[in-house]
């Protein structure tokens, strides 16, 4: 099909909506590239693909999409060396788990559904993987206490340094001599520290650390001298709970990097499987029917013939080896209804 017939038929707006149907990027991006082809085994291969997709949502097969992420990005990243955060390796794994559940749908539908059970079964389950961050991060994107045991030690110290420092704070502002130079009896935090809110005109009635200010002037946030010492307890260990949550997030990002072609490739078949879903979601949507696709049988100069004979038009022909007979066709950007 040439440029000018694709730019008349608006077969744009076309794929516009068909991306519409994709649950993610990689999908939609599959079907915004599409462009019609003259092979005639591709085209069977494509329109089986669909009519299978169409026949297994006909029958309310769970296929979900939900969760799949392109990870094409994220895999580069990694493999550059770059620590994944949590919400990144978090993404890696729900989309191999979803991977990991299409594959097993698919392939157990494998009589019924041979095409799709192909490219599913080319899906990388990546255990290890879906694993290691299932053991390390939960749902929340929070890198739990049992991912080390490292860091199980650090966080136990980290609750008993915490909890000493807030009762010394909470004993200090419910103190009577004290309270009367507080805007509020509350302790809270600045630039990592534990503070007290004091009042300006009284800041010198507290022995401390001044370490930040209000935007009003009328409050200075004081680190008192009696507890400096547990606040850096606190700050020690705080830094030793970053340190470690790095390396096992580095850990898990080298992970993700060696398996990165087979997460990669995963990507490519959930976006395949996702744009063909998307194309029967649409043929489903507009009540469309699948054309009849055979070989070019006659003699192809007989058959010119007889089309410039009843047209009695003169005409370029380029044609690949089939003839369209298109009936009760109708534009799928047209109304329904006119």
């Amino acid at each position: 099909m040439n440029p000018h017939t694709i730019r008349v038929l608006e077969y744009e707006k076309i794929l516009k909506q068909l991306a519409a149907f994709c649950a993610f990027d990689g999908g939609a991006e599959l079907a915004s590239s599409l462009l019609p082809s003259d092979d005639l085994r591709t085209i069977n291969d494509w329109m089986e693909q669909t009519g299978e997709a169409s026949r297994l949502l006909d029958q309310k097969t769970d296929i979900y999409f939900g969760g799949v992420y392109d990870l094409r990005a994220l895999v580069a990243k990694s493999e550059r060396g770059s620590i994944l955060i949590p919400t990144e390796l978090v993404e890696v794994r729900t989309t191999l788990m979803r991977a990991r559940t299409l594959r097993n749908t698919l392939t157990r539908l494998n009589r019924q559904f041979p095409r799709l059970a192909d490219i599913a079964f080319s899906i990388e389950p990546c255990e290890h993987v879906i694993g290691e961050i299932s053991r390390c991060i939960n749902d929340r994107a929070e890198v739990v206490d049992s991912a080390s045991a490292d860091l199980g030690r650090i966080r136990a110290q980290l609750r008993v340094a915490q909890d000493r420092l807030l009762s010394t704070l909470d004993r200090l502002v419910q103190n009577t001599d004290i309270i009367p130079f507080l805007q509020e009896s509350i302790v809270t935090q600045r630039q990592g520290r534990y503070v007290i809110p004091v009042r300006s005109e009284y800041k010198g009635q507290v022995q401390g650390i001044v370490h930040d200010q209000s935007a009003s002037g009328a409050t200075f946030f004081i680190e008192p001298l009696t507890v400096v010492e547990q606040n850096n307890a606190v700050r020690e260990l705080e830094l030793e709970e970053e340190k470690e949550v790095r390396r096992i997030l580095s850990e898990l990002s080298d992970l993700v990097a060696d398996e990165g072609p087979y997460i990669s490739r995963n990507v490519q078949i959930l976006s395949q499987l996702d744009f063909t879903f998307a194309k029967a979601k649409y043929a489903l949507e507009m009540e469309a029917t699948a054309p009849a696709i055979v070989p070019f049988q006659q003699n192809r100069a007989e058959i010119f013939a007889r089309i410039e004979e009843e047209t009695k038009e003169e005409r370029t022909i380029q044609h690949h080896g089939c003839v369209l007979n298109f009936r009760q066709a109708r534009h799928p950007l047209l109304d329904p209804d006119s």
